[in-house]
């Protein structure tokens, strides 16, 4: 029975997707990006930009994917003692995204969700001691593990809920102004032998973003 419902439902939804409008669009936005678990919990201001792909299934849903470049980590002020630390990761992301859409006269409300994928790619590390002289150095990856059993986990799997509304009064263009959250579900560090009291974080993000689809 659940076989026959799965054709049957394929069948109903294969022409709208044949059918469908695609859009593809460029995606540019601002991160505002702290770890889960961490004592750094300022958050840290970064760019994302990128590409993304939507496609209609039926009316008002419709499936979105991305490749983007965006920028978390964490950043950290000890007022008093002067110490500043901050990390600029750059991570490719790959979201895969379900989107509702009710659209009205010229505007439309959208919410997505769904789970991304990304790669910590790079990384910029600037800190100081004395409030004023501040050191940036390229982060260097713990490839392998270290004396202490440690090393960097470059890979990420996240949790991706979102909302925003579009405005389509542009010929043939529609732009979308997007707010969304980032939950990393794999902590950034990977210990061999974890301590007893190890933490592990995870990168949290919020985003504000603006894509400009056009019709395929």
């Amino acid at each position: 029975m659940p076989r026959k419902l799965l054709i049957i439902l394929l069948l109903y939804l294969l022409p709208g997707v044949l059918t469908a409008q695609i859009m593809v669009g460029a995606k540019v936005g601002a991160n505002f990006a702290s770890q889960f678990k961490s004592d750094f919990t300022v958050p840290k201001p970064g760019l994302m930009f990128g590409g993304a792909v939507m496609v209609p299934i039926v009316s008002g849903i419709s499936v979105q994917g991305e490749f983007l470049i965006t920028q978390k980590g964490y950043r950290e002020y000890y007022k008093g003692k002067e110490v500043f630390d901050q990390l600029t990761a750059t991570y490719m992301e790959i979201p895969a995204l379900a989107r509702y859409s009710i659209d009205r006269v010229n505007w439309g409300y959208s919410f997505h969700g769904g789970v991304a994928w990304s790669y910590w790619s790079a990384g910029k590390y600037q800190s100081s001691i004395d409030g004023s002289n501040i050191i940036v150095e390229d982060y260097q990856f713990q490839q392998g593990y270290d004396n202490d059993g440690y090393k960097d986990n470059r890979n990420d799997f996240s949790l991706v809920v979102g909302a925003g509304v579009t405005y389509d009064n542009l010929g043939s263009g529609i732009l979308a102004f997007d707010l969304r959250y980032t939950h990393g579900l794999v902590s950034t560090n990977n210990y061999q032998n974890p301590p007893a009291d190890v933490v592990n974080k995870l990168n949290k993000t919020l985003t504000l973003s603006i894509t400009y689809f056009l019709f395929l």
